[in-house]
């Protein structure tokens, strides 16, 4: 423990000496880097053709949806008619019975689960590519103008607008 104090006091002996006899030095450091920011969530908004994955993603979610509604309709036509003919049959027509619906809710429980794992996969084949080309148009936009770091807008308390390269990025996205 002692040693690593006596680390973290160097260190800072050392920047301090740096800092009290190098100042020109530092500021030189300090004005080389390049700094930047984007707004992911306004590239995400405005990036054509992840918009046009969501209507994908949506509408694959939609049909799914409408299937396993079917079911749901056709197992609670199953459950009333069981509920229509409960006091006409015997008791062992009834455990079949019940057992059956048992099986079937089963089932489209089993079925959902799978559609809602499908659907989480399709989404994720979809999007992956289109946030790649995001990453890739912000590395280049920071390789081609020489930015050292680009942040995320939603991770700073505070930033001149004159650093966003929101736009920057769209451009390069949206060719």
């Amino acid at each position: 423990m002692r040693n690593e104090w006596l680390i973290v006091i160097a260190f800072i002996l050392g920047i301090v000496f740096t800092s009290t006899f190098d100042n020109s030095a530092t500021a030189q450091r300090q004005e080389l880097l390049a700094v930047r920011f984007v707004d992911l969530v306004r590239v995400r908004d405005e990036f054509k053709d992840y918009q046009t994955a969501l209507s994908q993603i949506k509408t694959n979610k939609e049909k799914e949806q409408g299937e396993l509604d079917d079911m749901v309709s056709m197992f609670d036509k199953n459950v009333k008619n069981y509920e229509l003919k409960e006091g006409l049959i015997t008791e062992e027509e009834q455990k079949l019975e019940l057992e059956q619906l048992n099986q079937k809710y089963q089932t489209l429980q089993e079925t959902h689960q799978q559609m809602s794992r499908e659907l989480e996969m399709k989404s994720r084949e979809i999007l992956k590519p289109l946030l790649d080309q995001m990453k890739t148009a912000i590395e280049q936009e920071a390789t081609s103008k020489g930015y050292h770091l680009i942040f995320w807008k939603k991770d700073l308390a505070y930033s001149d607008s004159r650093l966003d390269i929101t736009d920057d990025v769209l451009l390069i996205l949206n060719k």
